[in-house]
């Protein structure tokens, strides 16, 4: 009997249980016996929810000379989100072998193909008069000068090419 998963277990196993961060990850490498079994083929999956951070200021609201590390009176420790992660990744490879001992290994990777923008910072000073409650999340919207407008970007999509010699 083949195990059935209940229905909507994709949207419970996306969700935040607690507040706790989600790390999923889903790999699988594979031979194709067609081609004699020297094809290679990995896929690899991986999300991964908003990592928390700090609201700033921007001000020196406690006058101890440093505006950098003053939240909004009020909001709390990591109380922003931030963006989350997706990515799909794959790699094929074909070996070729020459004699007993020797072998030549061919590979193509590809990282993110999907092409999906995956933002890495938050503009994270929003103000001194920004109000409860403070459980906000960046935006693709805003621009990077602007509160909670989304200030870098991770690698687009990436392919590279290799060659190994075995002996």
């Amino acid at each position: 009997m083949l195990f059935k998963p209940p229905l909507g277990w994709a949207d419970t196993l996306a969700m935040k249980i607690d507040g706790l961060l989600q790390n999923v990850c889903a790999e699988f490498s594979v031979f194709c016996p067609l081609l004699k079994n020297t094809r290679r083929i990995h896929a690899g999956s991986r999300y991964n929810s908003g990592h928390p951070f700090n609201l700033l200021a921007g001000s020196d609201i406690n006058g101890d000379g440093h505006f950098t590390n003053d939240r909004p009176p009020g909001a709390g420790r990591n109380s922003g989100i931030g963006p989350n992660y997706v990515s799909f990744d794959m790699r094929l490879s074909k070996s070729f072998r020459f004699g007993e001992n020797t072998a030549l290994q061919f590979t193509a990777e590809g990282f993110n193909i999907t092409n999906r923008t995956n933002y890495a910072t938050v503009n994270n000073i929003v103000g001194a008069t920004l109000v409860p409650p403070f459980n906000v999340q960046g935006t693709a919207s805003l621009s990077p000068s602007q509160p909670l407008g989304f200030t870098s970007a991770l690698a687009k999509r990436e392919i590279q090419l290799g060659a190994r010699l075995t002996f």
